[in-house]
């Protein structure tokens, strides 16, 4: 097996060159250098040097946990102790640009082979995701030269990767002893999206090549059809099961956020875009084919 580090690699690796310095990253603090959050050791506001009455508003967030953000949890984040979606006081809707997780903001939120990457392309005011750096595809050995369909990605053309035929096998009559060529779609090596489509890289959302997906949006400020609407990268249901297909507007209103949110039933199911509703349902998988 070999490595991938074609075209969109390199630009990936100097992604997360330029990340380090230039991603933003959320640091926790007060400003007033008593590491509380509030200006006094106890979470309860700054005391005054004449021993007057602590100025309402300067007391602080009151909950003594260092972080200066009134949630308790000491992460300066305002989400709430376990670290999930801070709850409306009024017990109404969460606003769907806060709730779960977006993607990262440098190369901290990311593993070691990974690298911090705004998408899609372009658009300084879209979000990071963690993009895959290698890529190791995993296919039957072979030196003659007709074996198989291909022995190397150099079989595969430019940008190409030479996998298993089983690749992304999920049912279906028994794949053949073989190795096919997965081609890049779009990119520098592929010949180009469609209408209302982007081009994400190899490595985004599980995906081995560049791949073309659906551009519903760009950024948060695209969905303004309602309060609280965001911009995200969403799954869709397909016979394997889901993968991102897009990205698409959520809104408060949305039936759900993951597919926790999703009702028992007997069949288990998900969350994920829906196109005739435009919005995130729940949905039974497909079975396998057959």
């Amino acid at each position: 097996m070999t490595r991938w580090f074609g075209t969109w690699g390199m630009v990936l690796a100097l992604a997360l060159g330029a990340s380090m310095g230039g991603c933003p990253t959320t640091t926790p603090g007060d400003g007033d250098g008593d590491g509380d959050g509030d200006g006094s050791p106890d979470g309860g506001g700054e005391e005054p040097a004449d021993g007057g009455a602590v100025d309402a508003a300067s007391s602080g967030d009151g909950d003594g946990d260092g972080d200066g953000d009134g949630d308790g949890d000491g992460d300066g984040d305002g989400d709430g102790p376990d670290g999930g979606v801070e709850e409306p006081a009024d017990g109404g809707a969460v606003d769907a640009a806060s709730s779960g997780d977006r993607g990262c903001q440098g190369p901290m939120d990311c593993n070691s082979e990974q690298a911090c990457v705004t998408l899609p392309a372009g658009d300084p005011n879209a979000i990071g995701y963690c993009v895959d750096i290698w890529i190791v595809p995993f296919r039957n050995e072979c030196t003659t030269p007709g074996e198989y369909a291909c022995c190397a990605d150099a079989d595969c053309g430019a940008g190409g990767l030479c996998v298993d035929y089983a690749y992304d096998y999920c049912g279906g009559p028994a794949p053949p002893l073989d190795n096919k060529c997965l081609v890049p779609a779009c990119g520098p090596d592929g010949p180009g999206c469609g209408a209302g489509q982007t081009c994400v890289p190899a490595g985004a959302f599980g995906n081995s090549v560049a791949t073309c997906i659906d551009m519903g949006c760009s950024n948060d400020g695209d969905c303004d059809a309602a309060p609280g609407g965001a911009c995200w990268a969403v799954p869709y249901i397909t016979t394997c099961g889901t993968e991102v297909g897009g990205f698409q507007c959520r809104y408060p209103s949305d039936q759900c956020v993951t597919g926790e949110d999703c009702p028992d039933t007997i069949e288990p199911q998900v969350c994920v875009w829906n196109g005739t509703e435009m919005a995130m349902t729940c949905a039974e998988l497909l079975p396998p084919p057959p």
